[in-house]
């Protein structure tokens, strides 16, 4: 979240080694400022003609008549559409404050997710986490969703 470090050494590496592979042509990171000081990042990728919207995150209390996470996102498809991109994913789950994804996405989009988890009472826990939040997630924006086992 905004303010706070959420990368470990081995997350940091992970989106070094990615962005070594593809090459940085595939970054397309930005940050909104406003007198100088940032307001909000966005962090995606370009793959062909699809732009991955990786991460995002703003500052809380910047406004309350705009919403400074979907200003930048919006400057993000436009910069895309721009740069002849024809898709822009969102990826899975919802945001800080609403689904916005839900807003701006196409519906019933089909989000799959699979886990691997070998102890039985975590396997245990895992599905009646997953299967709170689906129900969650399906109540409040009516898309289905799938999970699956390894």
């Amino acid at each position: 979240r905004w303010g706070k470090e959420i990368y470990g050494d081995a997350r940091v590496q992970f989106h070094q080694d990615l962005l070594a592979r593809l090459g940085p042509s595939a970054l397309c990171a930005t940050v909104l400022l406003h007198g100088g000081k940032p307001l909000s990042a966005l962090y995606e990728l370009r793959l062909r003609d699809t732009v991955y919207s990786i991460q995002s995150g703003f500052g809380d209390g910047v406004t309350r008549t705009v919403s400074i996470g979907y200003l930048h996102l919006a400057y993000g498809v436009e910069a895309a559409a721009a740069g002849a991109a024809r898709v822009v994913d969102l990826l899975g789950g919802g945001g800080k404050h609403r689904d916005y994804k839900r807003d701006l996405g196409q519906p019933g989009g089909l989000i799959v997710s699979c886990s691997a988890i070998r102890a039985p009472l975590l396997r245990v826990l895992l599905r009646v986490q997953e299967g709170a939040r689906r129900l969650l997630a399906s109540q409040r924006s009516g898309r289905r969703e799938e999970h699956r086992e390894a």
